[in-house]
């Protein structure tokens, strides 16, 4: 739990509070909480603390690590724990994140975005990860200019660029994507590289040529597979079966195409307990079903 990390604090010490009424314990979500008018009282007493900055540290450290640690898991048959986990304690989270914004942490800002970006994306929330991001970006963009700081700003870019082409903003999408091709150097990891191959994809399904996108995702593909494969495979197979349908004309819809990747997609998300990309894939395999 973070409390015994972040306190070292042992599950009979956490438990006492509990007896004592000081803290309640969730079944659901395992986290620990407090009633308002302790936490106020703990939160003065923290401040008045020469350790504030590590503790108040350590927390945004935890949290971070906890996003990061997470991001396979939203394509696994663990994405409903994943996504329960995420919003029973988004409070925390978002804590972390604005003192990594703060100051300006630009390698956890990055680590933790995947994560967060996809939750956000899961549940449709896309005002909410633009409240994250765009200060996120701001800050990070403020630092003094390096490889790894262009590096990390390139993939929030990438995923706001991802998140507003998916919530019908066009041109913000390509505003944040050439921003992120602008920033890519040595720095830009594959993993990086990866998500900016699907932002690319994503922007010209959505807004550009369908067509184009196809190679778009394919790359992602590629480069999915160099990092091993996992779990997000369906959803790049998803977004390159609709790119042989969606927004063409009869003479550039390739239905028989659409249907095998569709149905890989669908294979896929099955074995992986994906129940997300699985309904996903779903409706696209009815769709391409209307078409024919």
């Amino acid at each position: 739990a973070a409390g015994q990390t972040m306190t070292g604090a042992s599950l009979r010490q956490l438990m006492n509070l509990v007896n004592k009424g000081i803290l309640r314990r969730s079944p659901e979500s395992d986290i620990y909480q407090i009633d308002e008018l302790t936490r106020q009282y703990a939160e003065e007493k923290l401040n008045q603390s020469p350790e504030v900055a590590t503790i108040r540290d350590a927390h945004m450290h935890f949290y971070v690590k906890l996003l990061e640690d997470r991001t396979g898991s939203l394509y696994t048959r663990e994405q409903r724990e994943t996504l329960r986990m995420v919003e029973a304690d988004l409070n925390n989270i978002r804590a972390a994140w604005f003192r990594a914004v703060k100051y300006g942490k630009f390698d956890e800002l990055s680590s933790a975005v995947n994560t967060l970006a996809h939750y956000f994306e899961m549940v449709g929330q896309y005002d909410e990860a633009e409240e994250v991001i765009a200060p996120a970006i701001e800050s990070v963009g403020k630092i003094p200019q390096s490889d790894a700081r262009d590096a990390a700003l390139a993939h929030l870019n990438m995923w706001r660029s991802i998140l507003q082409s998916t919530d019908g903003d066009p041109v913000k999408a390509r505003e944040s994507l050439e921003t992120a091709e602008l920033l890519l150097n040595e720095e830009t990891t594959t993993r990086q590289r990866y998500v900016l191959a699907l932002a690319q994809g994503m922007v010209q399904l959505n807004y550009g040529d369908p067509v184009e996108s196809r190679q778009c995702f394919e790359q992602a593909a590629e480069l999915l597979t160099q990092l091993g494969g996992g779990p997000e495979t369906s959803r790049v197979l998803i977004n390159l079966g609709r790119a042989y349908y969606f927004r063409l004309g009869a003479e550039e819809m390739n239905l028989e195409e659409a249907r095998r990747i569709l149905a890989q997609a669908r294979d896929v998300a099955l074995e992986q307990g994906d129940e997300y990309s699985l309904s996903v894939a779903l409706f696209c395999l009815g769709t391409v079903a209307m078409y024919s």
